[in-house]
C-alpha cells in the first residue's frame, strides 16, 4: 500500500474522531490543545510525511477522550496499525541484517588473509582473531535474526 493511501486513511480517521469529539463535547471536559486542535495537528504531521507521529496523535485523541469508536473507524485504525507495524518490522529486520552481513564479510576476509596472506606470525594472528571475531558476532546476529523472524511469524 502506498504512503498516500495511508495518509488518506489517517486523515479520514482523524476527521471522523474529531467530529465525534466535537459532537459529544468531549473537548470541553479535557483542557488540551492537542484535543481541541487535533485535526490540524494530524494534518500538519501528514503534510510533513510524519505518518507515525500523525497516527500516534490520533491514538492520543482516542485515549484521552475515551471515545467509543464505530466499527468502520476501528477497522481503519487496525488497518493503519498493521500497515505501520509491517513497515517498522521491515526497518527492524534491515537493522539486524546489516551487522550480520558486515560480520560475515569480516570473517571471510580474516580467513582469506589467514590462508593466503603473509605467513609471518603477526599478520597470521591478526587475521585469525579477525576471523574468530567475525564468526562469533555473525553467529550472534544470526540468532537474533532467527528469533526476530520467529516472533513475527506467530
Amino acid at each position: 500500500m502506498n504512503s498516500n493511501k495511508i495518509k488518506d486513511l489517517i486523515v479520514e480517521l482523524s476527521e471522523a474522531i474529531y467530529t465525534t469529539i466535537i459532537k459529544e463535547k468531549l473537548h470541553l471536559k479535557i483542557d488540551s490543545t492537542g484535543i481541541e486542535n487535533g485535526k490540524e495537528i494530524v494534518n500538519e504531521f501528514v503534510e510533513q510525511n510524519e505518518i507515525y507521529l500523525a497516527f500516534e496523535h490520533v491514538e492520543y485523541m482516542i485515549s484521552e477522550t475515551e471515545i467509543k469508536l464505530k466499527e468502520d473507524e476501528l477497522k481503519k485504525l487496525n488497518d493503519i496499525s498493521s500497515i505501520l507495524e509491517l513497515k517498522e518490522q521491515n526497518y527492524n529486520l534491515n537493522k539486524l541484517k546489516t551487522p550480520f552481513i558486515i560480520y560475515v564479510i569480516i570473517f571471510i576476509v580474516g580467513v582469506c588473509f589467514n590462508r593466503f596472506g603473509s605467513k609471518k606470525p603477526t599478520p597470521q594472528t591478526v587475521s585469525f582473531f579477525a576471523s574468530i571475531y567475525g564468526l562469533v558476532f555473525a553467529f550472534f546476529y544470526a540468532i537474533k535474526l532467527y528469533k526476530f523472524k520467529k516472533s513475527y511469524n506467530k
